[in-house]
């Protein structure tokens, strides 16, 4: 896969968690793992700390239609910080997508809002 492709994968899979077209799971056995697929292919990404290098990571990995990865790209804050910042945003969004966070907390926010503005 070409620079520019792999890119626009990256933006074209933030577009569509970010627009609730993708759907993403966690892994049974790594929590720190999203999983989707797309046209019976699955997608992993994750971001975790690896401590004997002493820094932050993002992945994605891709497979074939049979289950069998094809490609893992590891991406260190350190060596490679903008494909980290890329996969990293992209962790995120599939994250606030999963979980609902920005929702939720603009939920809190305005019942906290409600309940002390009625003094």
């Amino acid at each position: 896969m070409k620079k520019i492709e792999f890119d626009e994968m990256i933006e074209r899979l933030t577009t569509a968690t970010e627009q609730q077209k993708l759907k993403w799971a966690i892994d049974s056995t790594d929590e720190t793992v999203y999983y989707t697929s797309v046209n019976n292919c699955r997608i992993e990404v994750s971001t975790y700390y690896d401590a004997s290098a002493v820094s932050n990571k993002a992945s994605i990995e891709l497979f074939n239609t049979s289950g069998d990865s094809f490609k893992k790209r590891v991406f260190s804050e350190k060596a490679k910080p903008d494909r980290y910042n890329q996969i990293n945003d992209l962790y995120e969004v599939i994250n606030d997508s999963y979980y609902r966070i920005k929702e939720s907390e603009s939920l809190i926010l305005e019942g906290l809002r409600e309940m002390t503005d009625e003094q």
